[in-house]
């Protein structure tokens, strides 16, 4: 397969058709400028995310293309919960759910529902606003600086979110491709998150509420998450907890904001908005491909993966697989419930859900009950060159 059949710049706007000309024609094929095997198929990609033989550890190869700024950027990856596999992912896995129990993020819901109101407050008065910079993306980290107890301070919290984007750089690309005004933004990026979390760590004790200060004393039979665990749990909650909302938020509204029938219904029963934020992930799925390596040689599809072969499972074409879901591209609130493979499957399923999922509620329950007539005041919308976080550049809409 050619490498220019994904990731380049005239997918940014619209990688769907793409994906759907993948799955259909060649559903598992090698990319030589990847170095990966594409899954774009539903069925494939839902087997390799439930195979214990498919691994999500990132070996020394993952970094092979980045500078060497960026080299400790990858170190992180080693002790996160993502980039692990049983039993470490296992140990790592129970001892930070007990921050998502479901009673404690249902017990995040007024919290979250005052945050959105005070947003939604500043900008009312004005009859507009960028969706992206006043709502979809300070919203998911003002949460998470609440919840982990750490700064309040908007100034700050900008500050992390800039950081959160540049550190994402080598990650959603080729970092290969990355200038050097880029490898530098994204190793300040690291120093700025390392410090954070560190000051965070700190002062932990003194917040005990927070969940900082529960994954901090998380324990199993005497068990806890060491230092650098820690550190690389909370920079996952505040880039994939901030960056994937913020993208669900904002291509959920541009989504939604095209399907006026579909509001209506919503508006009219505000218990389907579970159901819709359940169809919204599968619509526009935020994290749009993850990685693994194959254990073993295994036939998927009509090709033969070798062991120690990259495998890239495109979640967001699964997503609109027709064999799976129906008319896929169509928003339906009466599709079965189930979640969608955009979380995962298997041990990897994404254990901060719940909470993306009541925040995403909260928000457009809120938009649309308290701004009528909210419509997109711009086209085309632009999106960020990052091409596994889809993230709008600026989303202005008027009510």
């Amino acid at each position: 397969m050619s490498g220019s059949a994904l990731f380049d710049e005239a997918m940014l706007e619209d990688p769907y058709a793409r994906y759907a000309r993948l799955r259909e024609s060649d559903p598992v094929c090698f990319d030589e400028r990847v170095g990966a095997w594409i899954v774009t198929r539903y069925a494939d990609v839902e087997r390799v995310l439930r195979d214990p033989s498919f691994s999500s550890v990132i070996g020394a190869d993952a970094s092979s293309g980045a500078g060497n700024a960026l080299r400790h950027l990858y170190a992180f990856v080693h002790s996160s919960l993502v980039f692990s596999d049983p039993p470490d992912h296992t140990r790592l896995r129970g001892l930070v759910s007990r921050a998502f129990t479901p009673a404690r993020v249902e017990g995040l819901r007024p919290w979250v529902g005052e945050t959105v109101d005070r947003l939604i407050d500043a900008v009312e008065p004005h009859g507009r606003m960028d969706s992206v910079a006043d709502l979809a993306a300070p919203l998911p980290l003002s949460v998470l600086a609440g919840v982990l107890g750490m700064t309040a301070d908007p100034g700050e919290q900008r500050r992390l979110k800039a950081a959160c984007d540049d550190f994402l750089l080598p990650f959603g690309r080729d970092p290969a491709t990355l200038t050097a005004e880029e490898e530098a933004r994204a190793a300040r990026a690291g120093e700025v998150l390392g410090g954070t979390v560190r000051e965070a760590l700190a002062e932990a004790a003194d917040r005990p509420g927070s969940l900082l200060a529960v994954l901090s004393g998380a324990s199993e039979d005497g068990d806890r998450l060491s230092r650098e665990e820690l550190f690389a749990t909370v920079v996952l909650f505040l880039i994939a907890g901030h960056e994937n909302l913020t993208s669900l938020l904002s291509n959920g509204l541009v989504a939604l904001l095209g399907r006026p029938d579909q509001v209506r219904a919503l508006r009219a029963d505000a218990g389907l908005w579970p159901v819709a934020v359940r169809e919204l992930l599968r619509l526009v799925a935020p994290n749009q491909f993850v990685r693994r390596v194959a254990g073993a040689d295994v036939r998927l599809g009509d090709a033969e993966v070798r062991r120690g072969d990259a495998v890239l499972l495109v979640l967001a074409a699964a997503c609109r697989d027709p064999e799976a879901y129906p008319d896929p591209d169509r928003f339906d609130l009466t599709r079965p419930r189930q979640w969608p493979i955009a979380l995962g499957r298997g041990v990897h399923y994404c254990v901060g859900g719940p909470l993306a999922q009541l925040e995403a509620e909260t928000v457009f329950a809120r938009l649309f009950a308290r701004l009528p007539g909210l419509r997109l005041a711009e086209d085309p919308i632009e999106y960020v060159p990052n091409f596994n976080v889809r993230l709008v550049k600026r989303l202005p809409v008027t009510w």
